[in-house]
């Protein structure tokens, strides 16, 4: 219907399609939108390897805590070789999630595989919370990226969030608290919490039916 539409209107002047630049200028330029093009293209045999690099340092990681489980120093080796593969994961589930590697539909399906089976998180709650983020980037009062209370503050606009403001008083002074000792229990919380928090996320997504929402 739209280009019935178009083709209705008066034609009022054409443009060709190549024009000879006239400076060398325009012909970089050019050649900077073409190489930008690009980008947007997978390149496949690189990100073959990608995608099959965490599964196999996960193979690896559980074969040599399996035969190797004899000293305490083989299974932290397994260990951080399987944390090593979650976290390549993420970063091949970030792109799923953005649709970035296949059309749309595929990206959805893989991801779901990708993030519920090897990452062990649901990837409908992170398109949720994380389109949200791009929607509205480090806004402090509504993007769940950067809502880390109470024992987590990016900044000092984060004690303005409504979130904050409604808590109790006692609550607020606790927060004070945390906050203050960020710098020394931030990494203990994120090796410790974070991933049961996200586990948590995942379930509590699917029984509140928010799911239906992505």
């Amino acid at each position: 219907q739209v280009q019935r539409w178009l083709k209705s209107l008066p034609v009022v002047g054409c443009t060709p399609r190549y024009q000879k630049p006239r400076t060398t200028f325009e012909q970089d330029k050019r050649d900077l939108y073409a190489a930008a093009e690009l980008l947007y293209e997978t390149e496949w045999r690189q990100y073959s390897f990608t995608m099959a690099l965490p599964w196999m340092i996960a193979m690896g990681s559980i074969y040599g805590a399996v035969v190797y489980a004899s000293e305490l120093w083989h299974l932290a080796l397994a260990g951080m070789g399987l944390g090593l593969a979650w976290q390549q994961a993420a970063l091949v589930g970030h792109d799923l999630g953005h649709s970035s590697v296949w059309p749309r539909q595929t990206s959805e399906y893989l991801g779901l595989l990708w993030g519920n089976l090897l990452f062990g998180i649901s990837a409908s709650w992170w398109k949720l919370s994380h389109n949200l983020h791009h929607a509205v980037t480090n806004e402090y009062d509504r993007d769940p990226d950067i809502s880390l209370f109470p024992f987590v503050a990016l900044a000092k606009e984060s004690f303005l969030a409504t979130k904050y403001q409604n808590f109790p008083p006692a609550m607020k002074k606790f927060v004070k608290a945390a906050v203050s000792l960020q710098n020394v229990t931030f990494v203990p919380l994120l090796m410790f919490f974070a991933r049961f928090y996200m586990a948590f996320q995942t379930y509590y997504l699917c029984f509140t039916g928010l799911h239906k929402k992505v």
